[in-house]
């Protein structure tokens, strides 16, 4: 993340970067304040904040996103952490955006907002939910964030 700040401070062109952290993985031992998963977010949130601190004033000009390439089960398993499964989250922040909500409608975590895998036999949010939004998200980045225009 520091590199990615000077590339863009230096205002050579950058209009998008790419960067990823591992240890997501995570089928026990999360932990609340310790443990796997909460190393990773206070890692993953304190690699965010430095960015912003870094960026300073230029990060009125820069949307930052955050996704994973797939979700967990929405409830915990009996290690104390989650297995592969549909439910996920994305972060979208910046200068630009029109934060302090969630968008699009969550389903909730009632039995019939969510299925139930053979493997698992944990209740998942419907994987059509996170690829209606991953679809909006992703089409209002090209569209509007880099200037392509539609044809």
């Amino acid at each position: 993340m520091k590199q990615i700040a000077q590339l863009l401070k230096a205002n050579l062109g950058v209009e998008a970067a790419f960067t990823d952290i591992g240890g997501w993985d995570t089928h026990q031992n999360q932990g609340s304040v310790n443990g796997q998963l909460a190393n990773c977010l206070r890692d993953f949130s304190q690699g965010i904040s430095a960015f912003w601190t870094d960026m300073g004033s230029d990060a009125e000009n820069v949307v930052l996103v955050t996704m994973s390439e797939f979700g967990r089960t929405a409830q915990q398993n009996g290690t104390g952490g989650t297995d592969h499964g549909h439910a996920n989250v994305m972060f979208v922040l910046g200068g630009t955006v029109k934060g302090g909500k969630v968008y699009g409608k969550w389903p909730g975590m009632a039995t019939s907002s969510c299925t139930r895998t053979a493997t698992w036999q944990s209740p998942q949010i419907s994987a059509r939910f996170w690829v209606k939004q991953l679809t909006k998200l992703w089409e209002h980045a090209t569209w509007s964030w880099f200037s392509l225009g539609r044809n």
